[in-house]
């Protein structure tokens, strides 16, 4: 007998596709814009994106029991960026640092989600990966 599958046992967010969002840095004080392409699967994280012009892939995974998630952002020109980031609302935030010791924070969600809530919002992160669930019953 087939068991279900839970929002517990897929990943937190379960959203590969369009991402926006933002990055801040402390110094020089600044924030930018962030398009990413994301694909998450088998709690590995992969992508493509840039922040205003500066083009970038990523790589890193994830945890679903913790909602934490770890990848290094690099750019065409070699700099990269290491993230660590949690999921709330259906949006990812946390913090980035550099090997030159800048950092800063960031935020991103999904477009589809957050363009199609009513409110703009996207919704709760533990919940976003359902629609791929099979229920019971």
């Amino acid at each position: 007998m087939p068991t279900a599958t839970t929002s517990v046992d897929l990943p937190p967010v379960n959203r590969s596709g369009q991402w926006n969002g933002f990055l801040n840095s402390a110094s020089p004080p600044q924030r930018r814009r962030l398009d990413l392409l994301l694909q998450f699967h088998a709690h590995q994280l992969s992508g493509v994106g840039d922040d205003e012009g500066d083009m970038f892939v990523l790589r890193g995974e994830y945890d679903s029991g913790t909602q934490e998630f770890r990848w290094v952002q690099t750019y065409v020109s070699g700099v990269a960026l290491f993230y660590r980031g949690f999921c709330d609302a259906a949006t990812l935030w946390g913090t980035w640092h550099d090997t030159a010791e800048r950092h800063g924070g960031f935020r991103i969600w999904p477009l589809a989600v957050a363009a199609a809530s009513p409110t703009g919002r996207a919704t709760d992160c533990s919940r976003a990966g359902s629609s791929n669930s099979r229920q019971s019953g």
